[in-house]
């Protein structure tokens, strides 16, 4: 069953992409399996992108769930501690350091 999908779908598929592709798995052949009778052979490949894809609404919830926690603790009071703005200031440090300033 095919599903309509708008001009772009969320994983960037165009309709004429899809349609492309669709038209590609209809007209692959036949595979014998044996002597006497011919069975279609299915197969899904992924590319890094389709791959990327799939894991995109998993890794949007996992950054949602963190600014969530990062805004209840700015409401709290809770986020700016001590360790954290030490780290702050030793990034910082850091990054200085490595500029080469000539005088």
């Amino acid at each position: 069953m095919t599903r309509p999908i708008d001009n772009l779908n969320a994983g960037g598929v165009s309709n004429l992409q899809l349609s492309l592709i669709q038209e590609k798995e209809a007209q692959k052949p036949t595979v014998r399996s044996n002597g006497n009778s011919l069975e279609p052979q299915d197969r899904v490949e992924f590319s890094r992108q389709g791959e990327r894809l799939a894991n995109l609404e998993q890794v949007r919830a996992q950054r949602d769930a963190r600014i969530a926690g990062i805004r209840e603790e700015i409401r709290n009071g809770t986020y700016e501690t001590e360790a954290r703005i030490g780290t702050v200031v030793d990034r910082l440090f850091g990054e200085l350091s490595a500029i080469d300033v000539k005088a």
